[in-house]
């Protein structure tokens, strides 16, 4: 493992850097250059991401080789945890900061105000002056990664050479790391917001059918409409009654991509009215079935039955 702190050339691509970090493993003592580290960073960003989307891939084909790559991923990230940090140590001593200094006594200070903060106030304000604690903690850390290295020998070695472009790179690689993660959030949004409105739009559609085919229902025997037009009332996606001539509260939601229409406290007559109905008037319309397929002549009103319709 290369210590060898005459090194003084930044690497000539990200791949390099990569390897460098692993060359200088447990090396806690000499200096790291802004593209160096970001570029190790940046590689190491690349395999996870391929790492993660491999390990989806195999969960969804039930593949065998699941549990060795998860395995795998475990032994991959606990690998890491050296190189991370010696290249952390190393990019401060560029900076001609000290580690010590910088790092271990602010995180040491950071865990003792943890500890006051448990004793001295209440578990929701502690855990929110924590999360700012270590909210600043981790700018002030990205800042100084982020810096320029010293163009001057220091006591953790000789000045690292970079090129003009190194010196860009290694300035926009962090700020490209820190952009996707957000841009990604916002697309993960953008497509969760269209999935619900779809899903609303679609389940309003379906409450205006399923409602006028109830509407305009009529039962046996001269029974009153299975709703009378006055007393519905919609909810976001659920579509709710209050009062059902022929049956309690009405909920209209997804289920399993289709929507369910149930309809609960039906009794005997109710149900054999719901049935004699032609619901397949509606091309949406899949069928019309009581809770656990009991028969009609089962719903009391001691023991009343709950109906369900299918739609696409």
């Amino acid at each position: 493992m290369s210590t060898d702190n005459s090194e003084n050339q930044s690497s000539n691509n990200i791949l390099q850097a990569y390897a460098k970090a692993f060359q200088n493993y447990v090396n806690f003592k000499n200096r790291t250059s802004r593209y160096d580290y970001w570029g190790f960073i940046l590689v190491n960003w690349l395999i996870i991401v391929f790492l993660v989307l491999t390990d989806i891939f195999l969960l969804k084909t039930s593949s065998p080789a699941t549990s060795i790559w998860e395995n795998f991923m475990k032994a991959y990230s606990y690998v890491l945890i050296i190189p991370q940090i010696s290249a952390i140590v190393r990019r401060f001593h560029d900076t001609d900061k000290s580690a010590i200094k910088w790092i271990l006594l602010p995180i040491l200070s950071a865990i003792l105000l943890m500890f006051i903060f448990a004793i001295t106030v209440e578990k929701r304000t502690m855990i929110s002056l924590t999360s700012m604690l270590i909210l600043m903690l981790s700018i002030a850390c990205f800042v100084c990664l982020c810096r320029r290295g010293s163009e001057q020998d220091n006591e953790y070695g000789s000045a690292i050479v970079e090129s003009k472009s190194q010196r860009i790179k290694g300035l926009i690689i962090p700020i490209v790391l820190c952009i996707i993660p957000i841009i990604f959030v916002l697309i993960i949004g953008v497509v969760a917001g269209y999935s619900n409105a779809k899903i609303q739009h679609k389940a309003n559609q379906t409450a205006d059918s399923v409602y006028g085919l109830l509407v305009s229902a009529k039962g046996l025997n001269g029974l009153p409409p299975i709703v009378e037009e006055n007393q519905a009332g919609r909810t976001g996606e659920i579509l709710q009654k209050g009062m059902v001539s022929l049956g309690g509260e009405m909920n209209i939601k997804l289920k399993n991509g289709l929507y369910a229409v149930t309809l609960t406290e039906v009794t005997s007559a109710g149900c054999e009215a719901l049935f004699s109905y032609n619901w397949q008037e509606n091309s949406d319309f899949l069928q019309l079935q009581t809770q656990n397929n009991v028969d009609c002549r089962s719903c009391t009103m001691q023991v009343p039955c709950t109906l369900e319709w299918m739609y696409k």
